[in-house]
């Protein structure tokens, strides 16, 4: 555990930052190659193994012939979208009949939320503690504030079978280019500036081209269009109403009406 308490080494200013408490995850390692040391260690907490990933299964082959290399038995599982409840279901299903010890997910937010629910309900006694979860990473959203972006893949996962990710990536170089053309506070806009600005290194693009490249990368890396994901155009009406209204949107830099966002959304489904 780490304290800082700046009380003990500095006198009280009037503006002081607010005191926070923060819980992070036990163990955590970062940078490349990191990934390999994961079998090691899974093997040293015991099997079997469940191991949740997303559609394709040759992205986490690697790490499944890695656990079985060390005599580990590995049951996987995948999750292509949002994971219903049909999926936690079977999750769980799999976990009792295998004896799984341990949940392993290997993937983006959907997996890993698919794999936290699991590993929380096999044993019932860890039901309170995922509601704890649950309840503290509501607040951290709360207070961190979103937007348009995370405010209209919300409802559009509700009304498709499309992962959210995949969602907020579709709708990214929308959101930025809808939010950029209400601005009039000149901090705002030189913030965006400043992204603009970044992502044309990034992309190697020119600056003012960015919105425009960032949508055809995306399309070149694989990520589609609304349509491509599978969401119906006939959702995408029910899906801006709900956005309007929705606490994601109370963070977006910029108010938008039901009208702009159904206007974008029609723009990302192209």
């Amino acid at each position: 555990m780490c304290i800082v308490d700046s009380s003990l080494f500095a006198e009280k200013e009037p503006d002081m930052l607010t005191p926070f408490t923060v819980l992070m995850p036990a163990n955590i390692r970062f940078g490349r190659g990191q990934a390999e040391s994961a079998a090691p260690w899974l093997a040293q907490q015991g099997g079997p193994i469940l191991l949740v990933h997303g559609a394709s299964p040759q992205r986490a082959a690697f790490l499944r012939q890695q656990l079985e290399a060390l005599q580990l038995a590995v049951t996987t599982l995948a999750i292509s979208r949002e994971p219903w409840l049909s999926d936690i279901e079977q999750g769980v299903q799999l976990a009792r009949e295998k004896g799984i010890r341990a949940v392993v997910s290997l993937g983006g937010g959907a997996v890993i939320d698919a794999g936290k629910a699991i590993a929380a309900l096999v044993p019932a006694a860890s039901r309170d503690e995922m509601a704890w979860v649950s309840l503290c990473g509501g607040l951290a959203l709360a207070n961190a504030g979103l937007g348009v972006i995370h405010g209209l893949a919300g409802p559009l996962g509700g009304l498709s079978r499309a992962s959210h990710g995949a969602l907020c990536g579709s709708l990214l170089p929308f959101g930025l280019a809808l939010n950029e053309s209400q601005i009039n506070d000149p901090g705002l806009r030189q913030r965006v500036n400043d992204v603009r600005r970044w992502l044309a290194d990034g992309l190697d693009v020119p600056v003012d081209q960015v919105w425009d490249s960032l949508r055809e990368w995306s399309h070149r890396a694989g990520l589609g269009t609304l349509r491509d994901l599978g969401v119906a155009r006939d959702a995408l009406e029910p899906a801006a109403l709900a956005a309007s209204t929705s606490s994601s949107m109370k963070a977006n830099p910029v108010s938008l009406s039901g009208e702009q966002l159904l206007e974008m959304l029609e723009a990302a489904w192209e």
